[in-house]
């Protein structure tokens, strides 16, 4: 056994542990609660951020699935258009064909085939029978030429 004073430090030093170490633990509880708080004020603040994140991004994909769809209307009235013209203009070139060209080719017919009998005509008048004693007469031809440059079709 310890004498009386030695138990009586012993016991003190116990108590002065004791009390240090509750001190201990109740510092350490009052940092934990602090620290809650802040973090629960932190919390706080990074789900509003993530919210409006959240908001920002719905809407950006709204707006982005909005323009993607008038795109596609876009392209796909103009793929009709296009196709509609494209029809259009064979036909305007049909018609031209038909009412421009043809007529045309007809006249420029004539005019080849008149030429010719003026062309024969003058050939006939130049020739001078036989035993006359008359020189030939020159005749100018009277058409002249003419050159029409027609479109050509398919």
């Amino acid at each position: 056994m310890l004498n009386p004073i030695s138990t009586a430090v012993l016991v003190v030093f116990y108590v002065v542990c004791a009390i240090l170490l509750v001190g201990l633990i109740g510092g350490l509880l009052f940092a934990l609660v602090k620290l809650n708080t802040l973090l629960t004020v932190y919390q706080q603040q990074v789900e509003n951020v993530l919210t409006k994140a959240d908001r920002v991004l719905t809407l950006a994909n709204e707006k982005l699935l909005a323009v993607g769809d008038k795109t596609e209307d876009i392209l796909t009235t103009g793929r009709t258009m296009t196709a509609q013209i494209s029809d259009r203009v064979d036909k305007t070139a049909a018609v031209v064909q038909k009412t421009v060209s043809a007529p045309f080719i007809g006249i420029n017919s004539v005019a080849a085939g008149l030429k010719r009998a003026v062309t024969t005509f003058g050939e006939l008048r130049n020739k001078v029978p036989a035993g006359s004693s008359n020189a030939p007469v020159k005749l100018v031809d009277p058409v002249p030429p003419t050159k029409i440059a027609l479109p050509m079709g398919k």
